[in-house]
């Protein structure tokens, strides 16, 4: 099934791709060339609803209480379709987000999260729960509001938070201590992530952090940079 998916994702992007070649040549009002059009949309929405019929594996586990298999098959299928729109964003300037389509892929999306329904209720009521101490500090990361730069001038890293420049990871501790994160034990993921350590509180290296917080973005509509969910593949292959 997921073999199924993975081709059927080819030929979507095809088709999107062949979609705009088309909407690029109908520079007049040519009945011709509008139907020609249709005929590329409608395409597109087929591949859509046939990428969706993935949800039946996903709710065909879940029944069975197979919740684990439902859940990896499920956040597979999302973070695939989240990689689509960030290579036609990056190397296609074609931004999903901003076109015709965002409707229909935020519906397939919609419809795959839901897939799992037992899970999917559970997910719900978490929301409502104080997130782990730790996901309050690794979501910034996954957000991109904390990352390092290589200095240009100088030996070492510049640091960021929210566009701000610390000199050093102390400096930035201190400031989120004061300010963000008050009364939230955060140190050493703060400290092992961004001297990238490995250490069993490296966001980047310890792969059940970095799951847990890349569904807990997924499942609360967080929104993840590009570099943090190019990280998905390294635990997951």
């Amino acid at each position: 099934m997921l073999r199924d998916f993975l081709l059927n994702l080819r030929f979507l992007m095809s088709l999107i791709i062949e979609l705009y070649e088309v909407i690029e040549r109908c520079d007049s009002i040519d009945s011709g060339r509008i139907n020609r059009v249709r005929i590329k949309n409608n395409e597109v929405l087929t591949m859509l609803e046939t990428i969706e019929e993935i949800k039946i594996s996903v709710q065909l586990n879940d029944e069975k209480g197979k919740n684990d298999l439902a859940i990896i098959i499920r956040n597979y299928c999302l973070h695939k379709l989240e990689e689509v729109k960030i290579l036609f964003r990056n190397y296609l300037q074609i931004n999903i987000e901003k076109s015709p389509l965002k409707k229909e892929f935020t519906c397939l999306i919609k419809s795959i999260k839901k897939s799992a329904s037992n899970f999917y209720k559970s997910e719900l009521r978490d929301k409502r729960k104080i997130p782990l101490d730790y996901l309050k500090i690794t979501t910034l990361f996954a957000q991109g509001l904390i990352h390092s730069e290589k200095s240009k001038t100088k030996t070492g890293k510049k640091i960021f938070f929210n566009e701000i420049e610390f000199n050093s990871i102390l400096e930035l501790r201190k400031h989120l201590e004061e300010n963000t994160l008050k009364d939230v034990n955060f140190r050493q993921y703060l400290e092992d992530t961004l001297n990238e350590s490995e250490g069993k509180k490296d966001l980047y290296y310890n792969k059940a952090i970095y799951s847990k917080t890349y569904d807990y973005c997924l499942n609360n509509n967080i929104k993840m940079t590009d570099y943090f969910k190019s990280k998905y593949d390294k635990f997951n292959n």
